[in-house]
């Protein structure tokens, strides 16, 4: 219901999210008016592997220039449910060099945390870095890049930061599902 008012198209739940075409205007307006995502993702491809060959070879077609400049320093969020492929670690490193080898210079953070995992406190003033969230479902792969850098409840409106009972974008959409204007 929130993107309805939204420059996007075809917005439909799907399994952990919702999903909608938007170009690089509307993606900037759900990125500064969406209230209940934690952060928005874009799609760079998806693609079936059932071994690390398959990988490797689906990973050197992603056009990560898109997303990436060269020289950047990037993470990887890697998760394997129910899939051949199941060695995290091992599927994050074949992606890594897929990346670096399509953008000399790129380095990859591994152990890094992404920002999301850092406590405020505890964070050294770092060089911004990109997240890669790679997802493995039943063989098939998802590659996405964050677009919304830190949690989207972490805004920086605020001067102010207490720790809170829930974070805001559940509040607000348990606000929303309640139907309460």
């Amino acid at each position: 219901r929130e993107l309805e008012a939204l420059p996007v198209q075809g917005a439909r739940m799907v399994a952990g999210g919702v999903e909608f075409r938007a170009a690089a205007p509307g993606l900037a307006a759900v990125q500064v008016r969406i209230r209940t995502a934690s952060r928005v993702l874009v799609r760079l491809a998806s693609f079936r592997a059932k071994a690390f060959h398959e990988l490797e070879r689906a990973a050197r077609q992603v056009e990560w220039s898109r997303v990436l400049a060269p020289g950047t320093p990037f993470t990887l969020r890697v998760t394997c449910r129910k899939s051949r492929l199941y060695h995290s670690d091992a599927v994050a490193e074949r992606v890594a060099a897929a990346i670096v080898r399509a953008l000399p210079g790129s380095a990859w953070l591994a152990g890094a945390a992404p920002d999301d995992e850092q406590d405020d406190e505890t964070k050294p003033d770092a060089v911004a870095t990109q997240l890669f969230v790679v997802r493995f479902d039943r063989d098939e792969c998802t590659i996405s890049a964050d677009a919304s850098g830190a949690l989207l409840h972490r805004r920086g409106y605020r001067l102010a930061v207490a720790r809170a009972p829930m974070r805001e974008n559940l509040a607000a959409a348990l606000i929303l599902s309640s139907g309460w204007d």
